[in-house]
């Protein structure tokens, strides 16, 4: 993944360690606000291959460098900032998801508070609201 241009931090790294491989289905599918019909894939290489733009946008909206981790809802590829932060990015929707790696797990398992879309590109409306 550094030679696409990401840099590892060390929680990422130890969360990609941990749980690498996991298919994660969600134990609740009647969110708030979303339909969470999807599980989550642990799988930075799936995410982080050839989506660095993905990465510079999440940081852009939200700060921070971002390292790939996942896909999940929607088939959006979610991102891990050095400070534990989980951020999802699909077709230029980006989806704040929590604010550690235990909140963005619980949020793409359990479905147990509102998706908050963070930034809609120019024309297309957040989703969800």
């Amino acid at each position: 993944m550094e030679a696409q241009g990401y840099t590892p931090s060390p929680l990422a790294t130890v969360f990609l360690k941990s749980f690498r491989g996991l298919k994660i289905g969600p134990a609740r599918e009647d969110g708030p606000n979303f339909i969470n019909g999807e599980p989550f894939f642990v799988d930075a290489v799936g995410a982080g291959g050839r989506h660095q733009d993905e990465s510079s946008a999440i940081g852009s909206v939200l700060g921070g460098s971002w390292f790939p981790v996942g896909w999940w809802l929607s088939y959006s590829h979610v991102f891990m900032r050095p400070d534990g932060a989980v951020a999802a990015y699909a077709n230029g929707l980006i989806w704040s998801i929590g604010n550690t790696p235990y909140e963005g797990l619980d949020l793409m398992v359990s479905a147990d508070r509102p998706l908050i879309c963070v930034h809609a590109p120019e024309g297309m409306k957040p989703w969800p609201k």
